[in-house]
């Protein structure tokens, strides 16, 4: 199954594709400037890449696997939480960019003694250009640690304060294979078993197209 991403964030393609793989997928980038602006506004991430899927898949006219992210951060209070607007800072006209969202959550985390838990709510989505949209969810623990690493990854600029638990190296730290058996191990599970109920779900007579 070839499923289409409109993105220009290279390291999503990457995170994609090397978690889905197993499963037979394969991710394939579509052109950013011949897709629509989608307005990603919903209360949720599963929200936001149905949203973001749907639209791909009908104006490129192929299946197309969003996914959206939201963030919790149980050190905080209720109003304090990042959500769906993960680059939100309080303060900030526009966009921020990758430095600034860096530096916004290394002094959350240098307030509370250089460590701040995180989960990532992540929702997924497939849909067909005439046809359903189906979505998916998972959680992935992390921890928020200061100083951030050195290293940056483009479009990922938490991956710089981001530890893996399972071998304490910041994010931003995996490259190539690592960096695949990473995103395999932490949500390649769940999103292959996700990938296949589709497949399966689009076999069937009568999902209608």
């Amino acid at each position: 199954m070839e499923l289409h991403i409109g993105s220009s964030n290279q390291a999503k393609i990457r995170q994609l594709d090397a978690a889905v793989a197993p499963a037979g997928a394969m991710v394939a980038a579509l052109d950013p400037a011949s897709l629509p602006d989608v307005a990603e506004d919903a209360i949720d991430a599963i929200g936001n890449a149905q949203a973001k899927a749907v639209a791909f898949a009908r104006a490129s006219g192929r299946t197309c696997l969003a996914m959206d992210a939201a963030l919790l951060l149980p050190d905080l209070g209720a109003d304090e939480q990042p959500g769906v607007n993960v680059r939100r800072i309080p303060g900030a006209a526009g966009r921020p960019t990758d430095d600034e969202v860096l530096r916004y959550y290394a002094d959350l985390c240098a307030g509370r003694a250089g460590r701040l838990r995180a989960c990532w709510m992540l929702g997924f989505a497939i849909a067909v250009p005439d046809g359903p949209c189906f979505v998916d969810e998972t959680t992935v623990q992390r921890m928020f640690v200061t100083p951030p690493s050195t290293l940056r990854r483009d479009g990922y600029p938490l991956d710089s304060l981001q530890q893996d638990p399972a071998t304490g190296r910041y994010l931003a730290e995996f490259t190539g294979e690592a960096e695949q058996e990473l995103w395999r191990r932490t949500i390649g599970v769940p999103l292959q078993a996700f990938v296949a109920r589709t497949v399966e779900r689009l076999r069937t007579p009568d999902v209608v197209r």
